[in-house]
């Protein structure tokens, strides 16, 4: 005879007993694989070359004379758009332009040969690795940052960025 009112017995509880001993039993090759684990790890990090990164941020003040003081989403519906948005991404295309950077990428190339005659860089390569210029979402900041594996450059390259900046800007406001 078949039982109808036979319950499914589910053990929902874990026995720590069980796992304990299996632990206890294969300490030996639990620390082997720990130990061995840490060691690859720790050569393999040792071989990471240190980077260092700098970065400052920069308010663009763009007034717009004559320009009506209203909500950017409100002002483009009714075609009172100022154009700030594109204005400051123009701004920040020109600062990552070859023809900014090209001083600064010059003073790194000549400071990284002085230590090796054979040194090559790119100067594609060079700034998308090592440099970000952004805009920060929704603002007028603009966020610029440098890293380099030679701590002794990342202040002087800061420095002739902002310097370059200054200038940048100095002519745009000579200009207008």
């Amino acid at each position: 005879p078949i039982s109808e009112n036979v319950e499914p017995k589910f053990d929902d509880e874990i026995d720590l007993g069980i796992i304990f001993k299996f632990i206890f039993r294969n300490k030996i090759l639990i620390g082997f694989v720990t130990f061995l684990s840490v060691i690859i790890s720790t050569l393999y990090v040792s071989t990471f070359k240190k980077i260092y990164k700098g970065e400052f941020q920069v308010v663009l003040n763009q007034k717009v004379e004559g320009s009506v003081n209203i909500n950017p989403s409100l002002g483009s519906l009714v075609g009172l758009a100022s154009g700030n948005a594109n204005d400051l991404k123009t701004e920040v295309g020109i600062l990552k332009s070859p023809s900014v950077l090209m001083p600064i990428f010059e003073y790194v190339l000549s400071n990284k040969k002085k230590d090796n005659p054979n040194f090559e860089l790119v100067f594609n390569g060079w700034q998308k690795n090592n440099f970000n210029i952004s805009l920060e979402p929704g603002t007028s900041i603009l966020n610029i940052s440098y890293k380099d594996e030679d701590k002794e450059l990342i202040i002087p390259v800061l420095k002739r960025i902002t310097s370059i900046y200054l200038e940048y800007s100095g002519r745009n406001k000579r200009e207008n």
